[in-house]
């Protein structure tokens, strides 16, 4: 089926105006209307499967807390790594080195906890 846009004259023979300019546009957005229907309906319709919101919310979460949880074990064993000439070296260094490997330590489980938490969030829209 062939679809064609006739427009018709501006001004007939005793020289008035047909139709104005906005009945015009109205006339081609109607056919361009129709046309983008025909078109849309010829599509396969697997293109406007729904989507799955509430699995890419879980998708997406689960990513974040992997990453979070990355986060805090890299912490951890950085911390790790920090207190072991910490405690070599005992008190000389004043205590300063090993509160701080602690606190990377302790800083760093908060942030796994913070990750795993993430998990447990409930991500059903439909309630």
């Amino acid at each position: 089926m062939e679809t064609t846009i006739g427009l018709a004259p501006e001004t007939t023979t005793e020289g008035k105006p047909t139709r104005d300019m906005r009945q015009r546009a109205g006339d081609a957005c109607l056919a361009f209307a129709g046309t983008l229907s025909a078109a849309l309906g010829l599509m396969p319709r697997t293109a406007y499967a729904a989507m799955d919101v509430s699995g890419t919310l879980t998708n997406v979460l689960n990513m974040l807390a992997n990453g979070v949880i990355l986060l805090g074990g890299i912490l951890v064993v950085m911390g790790l790594v920090n207190l072991g000439p910490s405690l070599k070296d005992g008190t000389q260094g004043g205590g300063g080195q090993l509160s701080g490997a602690l606190a990377m330590i302790v800083g760093g489980m908060v942030i796994v906890g913070a990750g795993a938490y993430f998990r447990t969030f409930d991500t059903n829209l439909a309630g």
